[in-house]
């Protein structure tokens, strides 16, 4: 999903359940817009989320609305009285009222790129980035920032940001249960930067999720011999060397992480694990009361003040 539909998605979403506080002259308006520009009538949808506004002057979403049909229609028609700087003026409108409206600040990071205000696009690309929004928005922000620091020679700079970009992509696809599209995020973010332990373990987890156990281990390989002291990467190689059963690896490998890192109850339900399936049920309920354990002094912890 490119981020042009995921934002007339969300809008779709977004406005159903939100604009109902917002009274019902102006949501009827609101939701009559939202279905014109649906249909592609952008002049429609313009003069629908016009009048809303006027209902409900207060409300950053409907400026947010009208902004991104305008710059749909002055990219689009020749229309002089709809321009850049009346989209930029409604995106302005929404952040006033909002200061915390991501989408708002990537969409005027947007407008001021297409008026090649490069400087001012770099600045509302980094607040929609500092301001931590939803994963897709917040790869886009930084994928988009970092053409621009290419563009301006930052070349260091650029490569990080895709990286991270990449990295950040990936993560939501495998949340979301499109693997195979992860795997390309991974891919991509370790041809980005080939020196990359993070991206290779994360590659790691997709390629296990797909069945690809000796794919799975190759890119565990390669995490742990560019960050030796990777301790999730040794527990995830213990996991897969678990599924084709070579318990004696898998059995030294979740050792290995928990020598790295002995607070992770997640690395002694693993050994539980593979205890258990090897026969050795005293170490496996051992290490589940552990796992146990360290789960409830970590919530603990959480529940104290200040933290």
């Amino acid at each position: 999903m490119n981020v042009s539909t995921r934002i007339l998605a969300w809008l779709a979403g977004w406005f159903l359940t939100t604009i109902a506080a917002h009274g019902d002259s102006a949501t009827n308006h609101l939701v009559s817009a939202l279905e014109l520009r649906r249909e592609g009538d952008l002049k429609g949808a313009l003069a629908e989320v016009t009048t809303a506004i006027a209902l409900d002057p207060q409300y950053p979403g409907a400026y947010y609305f009208r902004g991104m049909t305008e710059y749909r229609l002055a990219r689009t028609t020749n229309d002089l009285n709809i321009t850049l700087d009346t989209a930029l003026a409604d995106f302005d409108r929404a952040i006033h009222r909002n200061p915390g409206f991501a989408d708002a600040w990537f969409q005027r990071a947007t407008v001021f790129q297409s008026m090649s205000n490069l400087p001012a696009a770099q600045a509302d690309f980094q607040k929609t980035m500092d301001l931590k929004p939803e994963p897709l928005l917040l790869a886009a922000a930084g994928y988009r920032l970092g053409l621009l620091k290419q563009k301006a020679g930052d070349t260091n700079s650029a490569r990080q940001l895709f990286l991270e970009s990449y990295v950040t992509r990936g993560n939501f696809l495998i949340d979301t249960g499109h693997t195979n599209r992860a795997l390309d995020s991974f891919k991509a973010a370790i041809a980005l930067d080939p020196n990359s332990a993070r991206s290779y373990f994360l590659r790691g987890i997709v390629s296990e999720n797909l069945g690809n156990w000796p794919e799975a281990l190759a890119a565990d390989n390669q995490a742990i011999a560019r960050q030796p002291n990777f301790a999730n990467a040794f527990n995830h190689r213990s996991i897969v060397k678990g599924k084709t059963r070579d318990w004696d690896g898998a059995l030294a490998d979740v050792n290995r992480a928990i020598v790295l890192n002995s607070n992770e109850p997640s690395f002694y339900q693993n050994r539980a694990k593979i205890k258990e399936t090897t026969g050795d049920v005293y170490g496996a309920l051992t290490d589940q009361n552990t796992a146990s354990r360290l789960k409830e002094n970590a919530e603990e912890r959480r529940e104290e003040p200040g933290f």
